[in-house]
């Protein structure tokens, strides 16, 4: 931070006194499984861009403002990216693939628990015994063992039933599919034999949305790599201020250089343009079609 302050960036350092601790109000992993705090004799720094990216504030240890200055970059904009697979209305990491399944996932784990505690139930033997049998604790429970009895129905063992143990299973099965389904995981696509009785129809269509899913997934980080150029052209425009050389990569994988001018980016509209499909994709959707007419 005082290296900071000499060039230029903060000011106000020496009023840090001394570390705080604000792990309290963060849970970070090394601290649950290792006991490791990661922000000890630390000093807490936030950077706040503010008034939609004009204005940025850093604060260090919740108390000293360190910076409170216009956008430096010429551009106005906030100058980081947001990108998240499957994203969220007012939140920068979006919903990941894992809490969408986190429900199922966890009633699938309640009916698992409940079918191994019912099958412990059932794999420890109860022995019905007639009230009138005298000798009740004679009965040893034990391999090469002899219980006389009157009649062969004084003693029996008790039939559990199994049907519970079949419902939760055809249940776990219905979860699992549900679980496979949402993010497009069919064991299908992943060349498995899968144990449900579906058509060749039926493994196409989850196939043509599997795809269709990743490909918007996709779509949102190109359309982030979009934004970084975007961002990167506007920061040259800005800050290039002399000649250079840059290495690029031509037709048949041939390296070269090429001059570029501080001009270039000054005096031109630059425009990033996003395909909607890449490549790959698209010559698997011309494949499905020809094969499709085809047959």
């Amino acid at each position: 931070l005082k290296e900071k302050e000499r060039a230029g960036y903060y000011e106000n350092v020496d009023k840090l006194k001394e570390s705080k601790d604000f792990s309290g109000l963060l849970s970070s992993r090394e601290q649950s499984l290792f006991s490791v705090n990661r922000a000890k004799d630390l000093i807490e720094v936030l950077e706040l861009w503010v008034e939609g990216g004009k204005r940025v504030i850093t604060v260090a240890n919740r108390k000293v403002v360190l910076r409170d200055k216009p956008n430096p970059y010429a551009h106005g904009m906030y100058p980081f990216i947001g990108a998240a697979p499957i994203p969220d209305l007012f939140r920068i990491p979006g919903i990941s693939v894992v809490e969408l399944v986190e429900d199922l996932q966890k009633m699938l784990w309640k009916i698992q628990r409940n079918r191994h505690d019912n099958l412990d139930m059932i794999n420890n033997g109860i022995v019905l015994i007639r009230d009138d049998v005298l000798d009740r604790d004679g009965f040893i429970f034990a391999p090469g063992e002899n219980w006389l009895v009157p009649d062969k129905d004084a003693v029996s063992m008790i039939e559990m039933p199994t049907f519970p143990a079949q419902i939760s299973v055809e249940a776990e099965n219905m979860l699992k599919q549900d679980i496979q389904g949402i993010p497009g995981a069919s064991p299908a696509l992943q060349g498995q034999a899968d144990q449900t009785a579906q058509t060749a129809t039926e493994v196409s269509l989850l196939s043509n949305l599997a795809q269709r899913r990743l490909a918007m997934e996709k779509a949102q980080f190109t359309i982030a790599d979009t934004e970084v150029a975007e961002h990167w052209i506007e920061l040259n425009r800005q800050f290039l201020s002399e000649d250079r050389y840059v290495g690029i990569v031509g037709e048949g994988g041939e390296e070269g250089w090429k001059l570029v001018h501080p001009d270039q980016f000054k005096d031109y509209r630059w425009q990033v343009d996003v395909d909607s499909i890449d490549e790959s994709l698209m010559r698997q959707e011309k494949l499905a079609e020809a094969t499709s007419r085809f047959q």
